[in-house]
């Protein structure tokens, strides 16, 4: 059938179907150029079939290189100015302390009643080898006057001190001792006092006692520090539990002693005061 169609058609009609195919070949090549162009990346330079140029994409205007962006301008910042501190008025330097008019020299006189305080310590104490430091070693003199029993006497000299108070210290076994009314007058290295000395104890020959002395006392400054140089007791009362005859004490002790455990006696028979 096919062979017989062929046939049939005259030299016009095969004359046709060639230009048919003709004119499909040239277009599949000519589409078949543009795609290996534009799709392979081949220069724009490339010839490709006449008549069907490739479409130009639309002009781009140059892109402008992005300028930095400039930060606003800061100001400097001006350093914190320290605050001043509120004037302050200079510092007068401290004045030296005045003694009062007439010399007086207040740390003196304190120095002076610490002295006689100390004293009065080591004697209660029975301390003679402190005690005998608070004394001068030359021009030294005591003296215990009064109801001072079988210790009054003057005591000339330093030696004969030691051996009055050594002599005490050895009878007795407690003592306290105060003072009060105390009276000072300083006057540049020297000073006089005056006071009230009351103490009580027990000795080994005279039992329980009491006393009370108006003492006055000659100090003098040394080397830094109050010496006692004149030392004045004078007894109004030296009272005993019992009258001494011992060999410690004088035999005199009752003559020119303190007869009080008698005076006692005699009030309590009599009704006395």
């Amino acid at each position: 059938m096919r062979i017989s169609v062929m046939m049939r058609l005259d030299s016009s009609g095969v004359s046709k179907i060639i230009a048919v195919v003709a004119a499909v070949v040239i277009v599949v090549g000519t589409a078949s150029a543009y795609f290996f162009v534009f799709q392979s990346g081949a220069p724009a330079q490339q010839q490709v079939s006449p008549g069907l140029q490739p479409a130009q994409p639309p002009a781009q205007p140059p892109i402008q290189p992005q300028q930095p962006v400039q930060p606003p301008a800061q100001q400097p910042i001006q350093p914190a100015q320290p605050a001043q501190p509120p004037a302050q008025p200079p510092i007068q330097p401290q004045q030296p302390v005045q003694p009062p008019a007439g010399g007086v020299d207040p740390a003196k006189a304190d120095a002076l009643k610490a002295a006689v305080e100390g004293h009065f310590s080591k004697f209660a104490a029975k301390d003679v080898i402190a005690l005998m430091a608070d004394y001068t070693q030359t021009g030294t003199y005591a003296e215990w006057s009064g109801q001072a029993g079988a210790f009054a006497g003057k005591y000339n000299g330093y030696p004969r001190i030691r051996i009055l108070y050594a002599t005490i210290a050895g009878n007795i076994q407690d003592m306290k001792v105060s003072f009060q009314d105390y009276k000072a007058e300083v006057s540049g290295d020297t000073a006089t006092v005056t006071m009230k000395v009351l103490g009580e104890g027990r000795g080994k020959l005279i039992g329980a006692f009491n006393m009370e002395v108006d003492a006055t006392q000659k100090w003098v400054y040394q080397g830094g520090k109050w010496l006692l140089q004149d030392d004045r007791w004078n007894f109004k009362l030296f009272k005993t539990e019992l009258a001494a005859e011992g060999t410690v004490f004088p035999i005199n002790w009752r003559k020119i002693g303190d007869f009080s455990s008698w005076t006692d006696r005699l009030k309590s028979l009599f009704g006395g005061n």
